[in-house]
């Protein structure tokens, strides 16, 4: 996917014959349209015309806002219709078996994603280092195949498969701190809600935001409600059916790129938040943001094909719509290999 990020302060983004232009205080730059898909926003300080929004309506080149901790405020896209059938199949799958086992293969699907991780770690360690992440890998891995035995009543089963999940990451993320520089003060997985100000924890809690930003527009795309989930219990606050989607990429976007800059590059870290707000400085979240990006657009192999991360995204949307639709019979939950 071809984007542009405007992250500076003052910047303005216009559109004139064809081109998008981009005006900053350290130069400017044009870029055709056609060569893109998306512009994410990802600052308060910037300005953007009333013409390049029509002209990106038009050619169906999507305009997203990100927040300052990186959740998608909104997104200004195309028009589309409504698929009706898919959306009913969606809500009625959650009565029956269907639901249940979608919800059991996320949290296989992520539980597998995380261990693989820890595995791809262990690669680059000897001796007790590598033994105890390995031990942690193989405990996520037994913690995963006992989620088959669980019933396919999605009722009676959710809080089991929460429970489930949340053990197995409470090892994860134990075992990542044992590897992060301890001057990060990475001790534990701490959400947004809980103010973190660690800046591991500020940049995974940043990209999450970005991811769901990316998720959000790949489920739409394919047809789906983001807002209807199989995992995750209805909310007013959040869309259920994309953080469903993003468990199973979360590790494989998110964790990989925070990790590895925690590793490779532990003094930027250390100058990443700003103590005042508990946000990640504006220079780094650039820094952040390319990771990102380029994680999304890095090459994996999964289910017999290698593509970039986000059109494996846009593929497991489009296998659960015809899954719900009976066009398939089954649907088999991204896991990132080792």
């Amino acid at each position: 996917m071809r984007r542009l990020i405007i992250n500076g302060y003052g910047a303005f983004v216009g559109y004139r014959k064809g081109l998008v232009l981009v005006k900053r205080k350290d130069g400017n730059e044009s870029i055709p349209l056609g060569n893109l898909d998306q512009i994410v926003i990802a600052t308060r300080g910037a300005a953007i015309s009333s013409k390049l929004l029509r002209v990106c309506l038009k050619n169906r080149v999507e305009v997203s806002i990100l927040s300052s901790s990186g959740s998608p405020l909104g997104k200004v896209f195309s028009v589309r219709r409504s698929h009706v059938k898919l959306r009913l199949a969606q809500v009625e799958a959650r009565k029956n078996s269907r639901g249940a086992r979608i919800a059991k293969k996320v949290v296989y699907g992520k539980i597998k994603g995380q261990s693989n991780f820890l595995k791809s770690l262990a690669k680059n360690r000897t001796g007790e280092s590598k033994d105890k992440i390995l031990k942690a890998s193989e405990r996520m891995d037994q913690l995963s195949s006992q989620l088959q035995e669980l019933s396919d009543e999605l009722s009676d089963i959710r809080q089991r498969l929460v429970s489930v999940e949340a053990e197995a990451a409470k090892i994860y993320w134990d075992s990542i701190s044992s590897i992060l520089p301890a001057e990060l003060g990475f001790s534990a997985r701490k959400k947004k809600f809980e103010r973190p100000d660690d800046p591991v924890n500020v940049s995974l809690n940043y990209g999450y935001g970005v991811l769901a930003s990316e998720v959000y527009s790949l489920v739409e795309y394919s047809g789906l409600d983001p807002w209807f989930g199989f995992l995750h219990e209805d909310s007013c606050r959040r869309p259920a059916l994309v953080y469903d989607m993003m468990e199973l990429f979360r590790t494989a976007v998110v964790d990989r790129a925070v990790v590895t800059l925690a590793l490779r590059s532990p003094n930027m870290l250390l100058k990443a938040v700003d103590p005042a707000s508990n946000r990640l400085e504006r220079e780094f979240r650039g820094t952040l943001l390319k990771e990102l990006f380029d994680r999304l657009e890095q090459e994996v192999s999964f289910n017999g094909q290698r593509k970039p991360i986000h059109a494996h995204i846009l593929s497991q949307t489009r296998e659960l719509a015809k899954y719900l639709l009976n066009h398939s019979q089954d649907w088999k939950a991204f896991v990132l290999g080792w």
